[in-house]
């Protein structure tokens, strides 16, 4: 993987975690931006994030999946 290739993967990812922490979405959009999010870290990183609408409508950081 070329650094080209992975900074443009960290900033998606950055991104999909940013517009899932804004208020003004409501919980649909913002769930759907969280698991792109995961989507896109799991590429990155072989890990998902985990998510629950707990986790996206609070100030938890996502935080790996433990298996």
């Amino acid at each position: 993987m070329t650094s080209s290739k992975r900074s443009r993967d960290e900033f998606r990812e950055r991104a999909y975690v940013a517009a899932s922490r804004r208020t003004d979405r409501n919980i649909k959009a913002r769930m759907e931006s969280a698991i792109m999010a995961s989507e896109m870290h799991k590429k990155r990183t072989g890990k998902r994030l985990r998510i629950t609408e707990d986790i996206v409508t609070g100030d938890a950081p996502y935080e790996e999946e433990q298996k």
